[in-house]
């Protein structure tokens, strides 16, 4: 999922158990915070029927 929304310059890692983190490059602060909500928003549509 977050493959399909970050550059290739950009980093995303797992930091903890449910933490992730994104280092965004050359974004102005305005359209990092609208990418990181787009993200956040497909997170929220996840579902894992398993749990």
């Amino acid at each position: 999922m977050l493959s399909r929304q970050i550059c290739t310059t950009d980093l995303a890692a797992r930091i903890g158990g449910d933490e992730f983190a994104l280092l965004m490059v050359g974004y102005l602060p305005e359209e990092a915070l609208d990418k990181t909500e787009v993200i956040r928003q497909e997170i929220l549509q996840i579902t894992m029927p398993q749990l």
